[in-house]
């Protein structure tokens, strides 16, 4: 970029001159001498009135409809590519790119060169700074919304990675919890059947209980009727005996025999 062009991007003033320089041979357009008049020729420039004004405008814009942009055509002119790269290059990366002519063809209306050329190069200078600085800002501002967009493209994804996760783990417990419920439901069935089978051997064993509870006094009453018995048949016989012995000697007092008692030594024991 020329030190002419420095000097535009740095006060915001278009290159006027520069302008009316670029068309090829001496050609002018009418806009361009009008401004050349207002621009360039001092406190005492004649001055247009708007209706003039907007009079060489609109020959100006009939002019534009019947002539080439305004732009210097020199080695790197490629009119399939008007007004896109003026340089070697068609970006405005590439070191040939002249971002001057490019702001002048695209960015600069008619109507705003009219308006721009009331203004001083001072009025231009702060107009430039006031917008450079809200720029400045407003790229501060875009660069932290995009930063802050991207991280909460991250939160956000972050989170349905966790909430992946945590359906996943919920997923899995539900398993373990329907398995649990399973093995909980086979013990209580197991524990249940047993406990029936316990039931039913408890039940078998009292009426088995009952059973030998009869059979024993069962038995006992026959024990004690067997004892009677064998008592009484005892005593019967005794009774027989002493009856015949009392026959067979008369004269011998049987009075305190017993048949309780026995003999030891001798003597009747009882």
């Amino acid at each position: 970029m020329s030190e002419k062009e420095d000097d535009d991007v740095e006060t915001g003033a278009p290159d006027t001159e520069a302008m009316v320089d670029q068309p090829t041979g001496s050609e002018q357009t009418p806009l361009e001498i009008s401004l050349k008049r207002k621009c360039f020729e001092g406190k005492n420039a004649i001055s247009l009135s708007d209706e003039e004004a907007h009079k060489e405008a609109s020959t100006e814009h009939s002019w534009l409809g019947k002539h080439a942009p305004v732009i210097a055509k020199g080695d790197n002119w490629d009119s399939t590519n008007q007004g896109k790269a003026f340089g070697k290059g068609a970006s405005f990366w590439d070191s040939t790119f002249s971002h001057s002519t490019h702001n002048r063809a695209h960015n600069l209306l008619d109507v705003d060169l009219i308006e721009l050329s009331k203004y001083s190069a001072v009025d231009l200078s702060i107009g430039l700074q006031n917008y450079l600085n809200k720029a400045t800002a407003l790229a501060y501002m875009s660069e932290m919304k995009a930063k802050e967009a991207r991280a909460n493209k991250r939160s956000k994804k972050e989170t349905d990675c966790e909430l992946e996760r945590l359906k996943a783990e919920i997923i899995e417990l539900k398993d373990a919890n329907a398995k649990a419920n399973e093995k909980l439901l086979k013990a209580e069935a197991e524990i249940q059947a047993e406990k029936e089978a316990m039931t039913i051997a408890k039940d078998e064993y009292a009426s088995a209980l009952n059973t030998w509870e009869e059979e024993k006094k069962e038995l006992l009453d026959y024990e004690v009727t067997l004892k009677t018995e064998v008592a009484k048949s005892f005593q019967n016989g005794f009774q027989a005996a002493l009856e015949q012995a009392r026959v067979i000697a008369p004269s011998i007092d049987f009075s305190t025999a017993n048949p309780w008692k026995f003999v030891l030594n001798g003597a009747i024991i009882g």
